[in-house]
Formats: structure tokens, C-alpha cells, sequence
């Protein structure tokens, strides 16, 4: 019995001893490397690259990188150096504070695994490091697992760049390399740390470090949206997108602004607070390298696990990290940041004074259930014709819409044979051809931009040359993807509406080339893609398309698109969309109200704002109240509304429910009303944009670029803020 003690605390030894052995980062500086020269195992840091603003350490016994900012002193470390003192992780999170890379796998056996970088590597002594230009590669080596995975990190003038070669991975054995969480805790705060931390989650949302909320689960949700070519349970209609890959940190006054430059599409945002799991606030990536999912067995109560075959097809995933120093006004600093990059890519060059517009979402047709002599079939129903579009039109204008968007939406003939749209026809049941025409025309002659919609990634039957047999997405299980909307009411998706397909993605530019056709012939100057044309599902057939070259088909179809000269809008598109985008639609003005979240802040807007002009949802149909108005103000989102020109009862016991929204004769005083109200109060602020946005309780004080303060009161009583009284759910300009 003494013996079988003895050697389970030689064994408890041995593991403490591989937990702690590795001494933390050095203080002083070491002496620079060669370019090309493999960097010897020693106690310490080496400096391995330097430049006008920052110093790059790595210590090589442990590969934790630490960049120091020459001017300020501030640092920033890829794993805490007080990983000891860490009273509240246990287990493998106390190694994984130690890790650069969190890997999960799947075993010959199917069997999915987790480990990491410190584990598999760093206490084995199984990596090496070569210094290269502007920085330092390092080669992970995983023997037990069968693992190759070279890391680089370069130094440049914004910070840190950091990548995983992806082309470079290797799997030498059965195993098959699933995902990996990227420098997990780069810029971690721990309990002791003021700051915050930044999700593009809608419009943007904020957690604040130590926020005490270690009872909800973290936050994880990929970039762009779900993959509707993979399983899930449930999705709610009211979960809002990542649709810029970026994130951000804010710690004691210092902080970065960290982009996705490459493979955002395939990698996903998490967050965690400290208190939980271990004693630090982080937030970072994690990326698929090949697609692995579990879902039910119908009928058996049973799961099955499914691997795509191939891993994705990207180079390289790499995130730039822009540090920023003097963070007093910790939103605004990231928010300059990304602004100046998108500049740089010559994404938001276009300048555009703030001058507010009413958008309108026009609906033209439906689909109701008939009966004829007592047969029921599905018929199509009028609700606003051709000639009626530009009596409305012509209503919204004459009340003083002077900058009116209309977005024509049910009106293809495509759209009603329920076939893949491939063109901009006109539905023969809305009025003649010759009306639609002159639709178009006296729009533009007018000054309205209208704008057809068009839909290229769904299709609910064969036709116009394409199959649901052969030109579909399909799933891991290689069935095909099919898509219902979502019920206002219960939040589910229709058990009523019909499926539609999803498009494969490699069809794209081909009906682009049709689509330019129509917009040729009826002489078009905008269209609108709606919300179809944001998702991006992998295709896993044999010919198919995994989501990074999804991504890269929906670039060259819109490259495509913009041939025509057509002004293009989207609705709510992720981040490699703006470069094409004259007009936004539907960006939300909050974020998914998430738990873990403490603020929601308008950093989409604040990022585009100048640049893109854009609306919200259709507030008639999302809520038309006083307060979601106030939102729509404080965030210099134009409004919008969903109308047709027939009286309600047409639409009821449909699909369409509230989506279709109202008659116009409902909301066009509303509107008219609300329209004026926002246009005076930014005529005051003079087409300048917001500098800085912070919350004091109720109140929003909202500061723009000339100087002008604006305070809106988001509670029931009336407010005083700096001296400044605030009526009750409304607003002072100062």
C-alpha cells in the first residue's frame, strides 16, 4: 500500500512540475536573431524584431509573445504571465492559459478530442522557432495526436499580425484535425482589470471585464451568420449576425482592435468573463479547419458524428492586431481604428453628409389560398399594383418625403412561378408591362431611388434551367438545404410556408450575367438584394463549395453586378459586401440582447456613418414605438417601412402575416410625422458624424464631429445630464 502511495506522488509531482516548469517571460530584453536562423530552447526572451512603434519578444521556452508600444510602455502578452496565480482554473483551463492554440480533433475510433498547444507541444519540447522577416514562424508539433500546425507572427507599424498556415497544417495519422481556438487569451484582463470588451454582435455590444455574470454561458457565434448547410436545433428570428469579423479590447486605458483579415467566414467570436473558469476577462476566434457535427438519428433517440472529407481551401488564417494606446474613450479609439482601416481598403472613401431618407419596403404580391367551386388552390392576390406603387409614391412625395428609397419587393414574374429569379420581369397580374416601365422611369425622373429586387441564392422549385435536384446545397449527410422563414408571432420558423433551396454557390455569377440582362432592358438603377444574398452555406458534395470559397463566388458575382453601373443595396451585409454597397437597409439598431451582454453600442453605424447611407428594420412591422424611434436617432439610422396599398384583410390567414406590413394609408401620416422630425434634428448636427457614444443610465449622450452634443432620454420621467435637461422620451440638442 506504501509503495502504490509512494508512486501516485511521484505522479502527482511529475504533472505540477510539467504545469510550472517553464519559467514566465523575462524582463530584460535579449539580444536580436538573424533572419532564417533557428532560435535555440533557452530560459528566457530573445527580441525578434523591432520598429518604430513596438518591440516584439518571444519566449522561447514557452513561444508567449509579448509586444511592447515604445512610446507608451503598454504591453500586450499572448498568455498571462500570472498564469500561477490563477485561483479559479482547474484542470486542462489551467494549461490552457498557457497555450496559444486550443486544438479539437476527431480519433480513427470517431471519437471527438480536445487538447492543446502547452500539452501536446510545449512540455514535450515538440516545436520549434525560426526567425523570418519582420518577425517569427513557429512550428507546433503534435506527436501523440499526429499533428503539424506552423504558426507566424510578424510585427508591422498597426501591431501584431498573426496566422496560422493553413496550407502548411499536416495530419499524419488517423486523426483528422477539426478546430482551433487561436491565441485564446491574447490581452486577457484579469479580476484586478478596468475595461471592456467589444462584439460586432447587430449594431455592437460591449461587455464590461469582471462583470460578475459567471452564471451564463459564454458567448460564442460564428462571423456572417449561421451555415444553414449544418445542423441546429433552433434559431430564433430575433438573433442578430456578426456581420463585420472584428472585435476589440479595452484594458486599463490600453487596448487593440483585432480584424480577421483571412478566414473569417470559417471561424467564430468567443467570450468569456473572468470569475468563471479562470481568473481572466478574454475574448478571441476559434476556426474550422475541417467541418465535424453530430446530429440526431430521426427515429432512433440516437447521435452520429459526420466529417466533411476535405479540410477548407484557405492559405491562411490571419488576424491583425491594431494596438492603441490613451483609450479614455475606449469605443470611439476602436471605433477610429477600424474606420482608418476600411479607408485604407477603400471600402468607405465615399463621403456622404448625414441626410436622413424614408425607406420603404413596397410589397406588390402574395400567394393566398382560393376556392373554386369548393377546390382549394393557391392563387396569386394583387395588393399593390404597378400604377398603385406610384400613387404611393406620389402620396409619400407631396407630403414632403424629399428624400424618399423605395425597395420594390413581390413583383417577379420568377418570384410567383416560384423559380430561381433570374431576371427582373415583371409579373403580368400587377399591371402591364408598359406600367411597370413607366414605374421605373418616373422614379428616377423624379428623384426617387427605386430600387428591384432580386434574389439569387434560393429557389423554391425547378426551373429557368436550374434543378432542386442537382443545384442545391448539400449538407454533410448530403441532403439537400432547404430554408422556411420565421413566424413574427412565435418565433419559429413556419410549419405553413413551403422550404426553399439554397443555390449552389458556384451558380452565382452565371445568374449575375442574367440579372444584368434585365437590368439592361428596363433600363434599372438599383437593385436590392435582400437578405438571402448575406447567408453563406458550405456545399458538401463532391463538386461543392466549403464557405471560403463561398465567400469568394459572392465577390465575383457582385463584381459582376456593379458592370450595369446600377446603384446596389443589401440588406444588412456582412463586412466583404460594403465595398459594393450604395445603400444599407435593415441594419439593426441593437445587438441580440445576449446576457452576458452590458451595453449595446452602434459600432456598425459609427463605422459606415459618412460613408454608406442606411436604414433600420421596418419599424412599423418590428415595433412603432416612441423608444424604438429614439434608437433609430441616437444611431443616425434612417427609418423604414414595410407597405402595399391594399386594405389589411388581404394578407390575413397568409405566410406573409406582418412581414408584408400595412396599407399606406395607415402609416403615411406616421411616417411623413416621424420623416420631418428626424430630418430637423439632423439638419442641426449639420451632416457631421458621431465622434463618441456613451450611455448614463437612461440617458444617451451622442457627441458628433462639429461639435454639436446630442442627449436622448430613454426613460418615462424627465432627466437633467451635465447640466442639460432632457424631457421625458425625447431628446435636447446642444
Amino acid at each position: 500500500m506504501r509503495t502504490k502511495r509512494l508512486y501516485v506522488l511521484i505522479a502527482v509531482i511529475v504533472l505540477i512540475s510539467l504545469i510550472y516548469a517553464v519559467p514566465s517571460a523575462a524582463t530584460t530584453d535579449g539580444e536580436r536573431i538573424e533572419t532564417g536562423t533557428d532560435l535555440p530552447i533557452t530560459d528566457g526572451e530573445t527580441l525578434v524584431e523591432e520598429n518604430s512603434n513596438y518591440i516584439m519578444y518571444i519566449n522561447t521556452t514557452d513561444c508567449n509573445i509579448r509586444i511592447k508600444n515604445k512610446n507608451s510602455g503598454d504591453e500586450v502578452t499572448a498568455n498571462p504571465l500570472n498564469f500561477k496565480d490563477d485561483t479559479v482554473a482547474a484542470g486542462a483551463f489551467r494549461t490552457h492559459l498557457r497555450s496559444q492554440m486550443i486544438i479539437s480533433y476527431t480519433t480513427d475510433k470517431r471519437q471527438q478530442k480536445v487538447t492543446n498547444s502547452f500539452v501536446s507541444c510545449i512540455s514535450r519540447q515538440a516545436y520549434t522557432i525560426k526567425k523570418i522577416d519582420n518577425g517569427v514562424l513557429v512550428n507546433y508539433e503534435f506527436p501523440s495526436e499526429g499533428f503539424y500546425i506552423p504558426v507566424r507572427y510578424i510585427l508591422n507599424d498597426r501591431g501584431l499580425n498573426a496566422s496560422i498556415l493553413f496550407s502548411d497544417i499536416k495530419e499524419n495519422k488517423d486523426n483528422k484535425l477539426g478546430t482551433i481556438s487561436f491565441l485564446p487569451y491574447l490581452g486577457a484582463g484579469d479580476m484586478n482589470d478596468e475595461g471592456f470588451m467589444l462584439v460586432p454582435d447587430g449594431s455592437g455590444a460591449i461587455i464590461y471585464m469582471n462583470n460578475g455574470k459567471t452564471n451564463c454561458y459564454d458567448y460564442s457565434k460564428p462571423f456572417y451568420g449561421r451555415d444553414y448547410s449544418l445542423y441546429q436545433p433552433r434559431e430564433t428570428s430575433n438573433e442578430q449576425r456578426l456581420a463585420l469579423a472584428v472585435f476589440g479590447v479595452v484594458k486599463n486605458n490600453y487596448g487593440f482592435l483585432a480584424e480577421v483579415e483571412k478566414g473569417a467566414e470559417l471561424a467564430s467570436l468567443e467570450a468569456a468573463i473572468a470569475g468563471k473558469d479562470t481568473s481572466y476577462n478574454r475574448i478571441s476566434t476559434t476556426v474550422t479547419y475541417r467541418t465535424a457535427q453530430t446530429r440526431p438519428v430521426s427515429g432512433f433517440g440516437l447521435e452520429a458524428l459526420y466529417i466533411a472529407v476535405d479540410p477548407v481551401a484557405i492559405p491562411e488564417y490571419t488576424i491583425q492586431y491594431t494596438f492603441a494606446d490613451n483609450c479614455e474613450d475606449g469605443l470611439q479609439r476602436l471605433v477610429d481604428l477600424y474606420r482608418s482601416s476600411l479607408e485604407q481598403k477603400g471600402i468607405t472613401q465615399k463621403k456622404t453628409e448625414i441626410e436622413p431618407s424614408l425607406n420603404i419596403d413596397l410589397y406588390c404580391g402574395i400567394q393566398k389560398k382560393k376556392s373554386f367551386f369548393g377546390f382549394i388552390h393557391t392563387g396569386n392576390v394583387p395588393i399593390t399594383t404597378y400604377k398603385q406603387a406610384q400613387t404611393i409614391i406620389s402620396d409619400f412625395t407631396l407630403n414632403g418625403a424629399t428624400n424618399l428609397n423605395v425597395n420594390l419587393l413581390q413583383y417577379n414574374k420568377d418570384y410567383f412561378k416560384r423559380n430561381l429569379q433570374t431576371s427582373l420581369k415583371p409579373a403580368g397580374f400587377l399591371g402591364k408591362k408598359s406600367d411597370f416601365k413607366k414605374l421605373i422611369s418616373d422614379s428616377y425622373k423624379n428623384g426617387i431611388a427605386l430600387y428591384l429586387s432580386e434574389n439569387m441564392s434560393v429557389m423554391p422549385t425547378s426551373g429557368n434551367g436550374y434543378s432542386t435536384l442537382w443545384d442545391v446545397l448539400s449538407g454533410l449527410t448530403f441532403d439537400s438545404i432547404t430554408y422556411k422563414p420565421y413566424s413574427l408571432n412565435t418565433d419559429y420558423a413556419s410549419t405553413t410556408a413551403k422550404p426553399v433551396y439554397f443555390v449552389k454557390t458556384k451558380n452565382f455569377s452565371k445568374i449575375m450575367k442574367e440579372v444584368n440582362k434585365s437590368v439592361k432592358a428596363y433600363e434599372v438603377k438599383g437593385i436590392h438584394f435582400v437578405d438571402e444574398n448575406t447567408w453563406l452555406s458550405s456545399d458538401f458534395t463532391k463538386s461543392g463549395y466549403q464557405r471560403d470559397r463561398a465567400k469568394a463566388e459572392y465577390i465575383k458575382a457582385f463584381e459582376i453586378a456593379k458592370e450595369t453601373g446600377a446603384k446596389l443595396s443589401f440588406s444588412y451585409p456582412n463586412d466583404y459586401m460594403l465595398p459594393f454597397a450604395d445603400f444599407i437597409s435593415d441594419l439593426p439598431v441593437s445587438s441580440s440582447k445576449y446576457v452576458l451582454f452590458d451595453e449595446d453600442v452602434p459600432f456598425y453605424q459609427m463605422a459606415v456613418m459618412g460613408s454608406i447611407g442606411y436604414s433600420g428594420k421596418a419599424i412599423n412591422v418590428i415595433d412603432p414605438s416612441r423608444e424604438y424611434f429614439l434608437s433609430h436617432l441616437e444611431t443616425g439610422t434612417s427609418l423604414k417601412y414595410a407597405l402595399h396599398y391594399n386594405d389589411e384583410p388581404v394578407i390575413l390567414d397568409t405566410d406573409y402575416g406582418g412581414s408584408a406590413g400595412s396599407s399606406y394609408k395607415v402609416y403615411l401620416s406616421d411616417a411623413i410625422e416621424k420623416y420631418k422630425e428626424m430630418d430637423s434634428l439632423y439638419r442641426k448636427i449639420g451632416g457631421s458624424r458621431i465622434i463618441s457614444f456613451k450611455r448614463q443610465g437612461l440617458v444617451s449622450i451622442i457627441r458628433y464631429s462639429n461639435n454639436i452634443t446630442l442627449y436622448i432620454n430613454h426613460g418615462s420621467e424627465d432627466r437633467e445630464v451635465d447640466g442639460v435637461h432632457i424631457k421625458a422620451t425625447s431628446y435636447t440638442v446642444v
